[in-house]
């Protein structure tokens, strides 16, 4: 009797096994099927989302999904819209760019203009350079420690504490142009700034005196353009740059009979 109970255990127990194995093959099976559902499903979302066609609100053209844009505020337009209008705003000089869609005060994020023009075809590199440099010039705007190069006009951040700046533009680099973080002009070793504002002010006054006595004692050589003092003499004047000849009243090539033929100033 022990023993047919113990056959009937093994019969019931070894099916009850069977029948659980079969229920989970058939939820495996049914799991399998339903992801290939939601597979097909969702391809067949994506590709009509692709097909799908969008009005842009600037050219309303109608528009599928991969060639819009969507800006972080959520506008989209298409690709080209996008391009021209940022292209526009950096071209003069504008790095602040707002979206688009009227009304709306999103400012355009610098990774967005970065994808923008890197998707647009070809890429511009001259656009991303000017973007760059106008975002470095407005940058340095706020900066109360930039001074710009007297010569280049090169923006660099000095330290109050150090006066001598060396200007980071290449040509200069290569002159070894340095230039004052206080009175922003031209490095003045061993002058304080207002010693060299007054060295100034006595090498200007001695420019202009130079000049009035320039206009009234030298000329040009009427060939060479070579300046020409004349302390003594006659007027038949000969250049020592090129060996022209010419007359110091009229400017006028010298001849032997030239102050014979009564055409010179020195006739009338």
């Amino acid at each position: 009797m022990e023993d047919t109970r113990t056959m009937l255990y093994e019969i019931y127990k070894q099916e009850y096994i069977e029948s659980i194995q079969r229920l989970i093959k058939r939820k495996e099976k049914e799991e399998e099927e339903t992801k290939e559902l939601m597979k097909k499903e969702q391809k067949e979302r994506e590709e009509e989302i692709e097909k799908k066609e969008y009005t842009c609100d600037i050219c309303y053209s109608d528009i599928q999904i991969q060639d819009m844009y969507i800006f972080d505020c959520g506008h989209k337009f298409c690709l080209d819209c996008c391009y021209e209008h940022i292209h526009e705003k950096i071209f003069n000089g504008i790095v602040k760019v707002r979206c688009p869609k009227s009304m709306c005060c999103h400012d355009i994020t610098f990774e967005e203009i970065y994808q923008i023009i890197r998707r647009h075809q070809p890429i511009d590199q001259e656009l991303i350079e000017r973007y760059e440099r106008f975002s470095i010039q407005e940058y340095l705007k706020k900066e109360k420690n930039c001074r710009y190069c007297p010569r280049c006009g090169t923006g660099v951040i000095g330290d109050p504490n150090t006066p001598e700046i060396e200007c980071q533009n290449e040509e200069c680099k290569k002159k070894k142009i340095k230039f004052c973080f206080n009175c922003k002009e031209i490095w003045h070793e061993g002058l304080t700034c207002s010693q060299y504002q007054e060295w100034k002010r006595m090498n200007c006054e001695a420019d202009k005196r130079f000049l009035s006595w320039a206009q009234k004692n030298t000329r040009k050589c009427p060939k060479c353009n070579a300046t020409i003092e004349k302390n003594r003499g006659c007027n038949h004047m000969t250049c020592a740059n090129c060996g022209y000849q010419f007359c110091w009243l009229c400017m006028q090539e010298y001849t032997s009979s030239h102050f014979k033929n009564g055409k010179c100033k020195q006739y009338s």
